[in-house]
């Protein structure tokens, strides 16, 4: 095939899913925030939204003291400052090498309002907190803390699950004679130093009518929140942070406040002024399906992965069968581009016979049109006879090109955001999959691939198409150097199968 064709096919087919993607946006457009108000609107919700914290203790000093809770998955250090979270550490194992990501620390000039699991009150919100207990069991730590103005005392217990990314606050609130209390539980987005500026945040929510909705970190409004959501947190780029069950109806409603570029939650109770005892559930943890699905079904709708979301997580689902027993996510992603390839070789072979038949048909052509330039009347009858004898050529060759294409979307889709690949190494100069490759060997590799595949398709080529394919190449060693190494993988192994199949095609006819 061509060059010209091939580039033509390419974006013929680039149109079509453009335009299927448009019509897809159309008829199943976004989900719009039906549950969300923007105040104020009604009575109710002409109230305004409690965003800042005074505290009740500025000018005390009391040591602090922290108390460590381990599990199978990570590390969760509390505090008596806040009564909160103050680091969470979670752990894993890559190719024998221990490695921790550290989602919530100190990362804000201002400490005492981002500490996470804050409680903040209308006003002298209590900053030091008393450990009253610490209890281990064999399925979860309980951890609590308890505090008090002239206003209530307020009593706060963490549960933490062993072997589960989940944590509950049981809050309780003990108002005083005459008073009215109304709580603010806080909670802040998950943070990587690590990835600086190739990081985001969103913000994302299930409202009370069970709608979807996630916005940018740059497109939160701080005015706008939700009454009694079902889900509501924020992501970053690897990790949740959200409440997932709300068992005592704590959160009347929910709104967001960015600070020092990260998002805090708030979740805001009605006021009471008799005892009152709410638990609010947590995920905290990874964006992997396997981990969400043990304890949140629902929070799976914040993986992006398209319309062909069924397929993305079955490509990730294999990708960790394989490594589960290759030890390595390189060598994952190389056999699962191999099996793709063994799956889609029968309609490659019919594609290559019919791309050359194309090649056959435009080389008579340009004959025709070379014979009878003179002459356009014979030059039409000529035309006209050879199509009669021959049809015309079909669109089977771009067949494997149209096919692969969705394999890509697929792939990138699960690759590009994907925790698994996070540091992880593949071979020698590849120490994290995630990371473009730094020495460029992959994008060399590939340029060599598409020449070599290029001059195998059409040995015949004017000097015009081996500039263009040289061209060609070059664009695809740009693209294939800012992507991640195991995109990069997926696309340079990819032209390398192709070219051996050229080749075993030419062997057996």
């Amino acid at each position: 095939m061509k060059i010209k064709e091939f580039v033509g096919s390419f974006l013929l087919f680039a149109g079509l899913t453009l335009l299927i993607m448009t019509g897809t946006q159309y008829f199943w457009p976004e989900t719009k925030d039906a549950g969300a108000f923007v105040a104020p609107l009604s009575k109710e919700e002409q109230e305004p939204l409690y965003l800042e914290v005074d505290f009740l203790d500025n000018e005390k000093q009391v040591e602090e003291k922290v108390t460590t809770v381990s599990t199978s998955y990570g590390t969760y250090t509390f505090s008596n400052y806040g009564g909160s979270l103050k680091t969470l550490d979670f752990q894993r194992e890559q190719n024998g090498q221990k490695q921790i990501f550290n989602t919530i620390g100190s990362h804000s000039h201002n400490e005492r309002e981002t500490r996470a699991f804050l409680v903040a009150i209308d006003e002298n919100t209590p900053y030091y907190y008393e450990l009253k207990n610490h209890v281990d069991t064999d399925t979860s730590v309980a951890v609590s803390y308890q505090a008090e103005n002239s206003a209530a005392r307020i009593q706060k217990t963490f549960i933490v699950y062993k072997d589960l990314h989940k944590m509950d606050v049981t809050l309780t609130v003990i108002p005083k004679a005459g008073h009215s209390v109304r709580s603010r539980l806080i909670f802040p987005s998950p943070y990587l130093e690590v990835l600086g500026k190739s990081d985001f945040v969103n913000a994302f929510v299930v409202d009370r009518t069970g709608a979807f909705s996630k916005r940018s970190q740059e497109k939160i409004d701080e005015r706008a929140g939700y009454f009694t959501p079902h889900i509501f947190g924020s992501e970053n780029k690897y990790f949740i942070h959200s409440m997932i069950e709300d068992k005592n109806n704590f959160a009347h409603r929910a709104y967001y406040k960015v600070i020092d570029q990260q998002t805090s939650s708030f979740l805001e109770a009605r006021p009471v002024d008799q005892e009152t005892v709410w638990t609010v559930s947590f995920y905290m943890g990874p964006k992997t399906g396997e981990t969400i699905n043990q304890v949140a079904p629902l929070l799976d709708r914040t993986l992006d992965y398209g319309f062909l979301s069924p397929l993305t997580k079955g490509a990730l689902y294999l990708l960790n069968v394989f490594n589960k027993y290759l030890g390595n996510y390189g060598w994952a992603i190389l056999l699962l581009t191999f099996l793709l390839k063994l799956i889609l070789l029968p309609f490659s072979f019919s594609g290559n016979k019919q791309m050359q038949k194309m090649q056959e048909y435009s080389q008579k052509m340009n004959y025709l049109g070379q014979k009878y330039k003179d002459n356009p009347e014979m030059l039409a009858q000529a035309k006209e006879e050879f199509i009669r004898k021959n049809g015309l050529p079909g669109i089977g060759g771009c067949l494997p090109l149209l096919l692969q294409m969705p394999v890509f979307w697929i792939l990138n889709s699960a690759l590009n955001n994907s925790i698994e690949l996070y540091r992880a190494p593949f071979v020698f100069w590849i120490q994290d999959l995630s990371l473009p490759d730094p020495y460029f060997v992959l994008p060399v590799i590939g340029i060599v691939g598409v020449l070599l595949s290029g001059m195998t398709s059409n040995q015949k080529a004017t000097a015009k198409q081996t500039i263009m394919s040289f061209g060609f190449a070059l664009l695809f060693g740009a693209w294939v150097s800012s992507i991640s190494a195991g995109l990069a993988l997926f696309l340079v192994s990819n032209t390398l199968l192709h070219f051996g199949q050229m080749q075993l095609q030419k062997v057996i006819g």
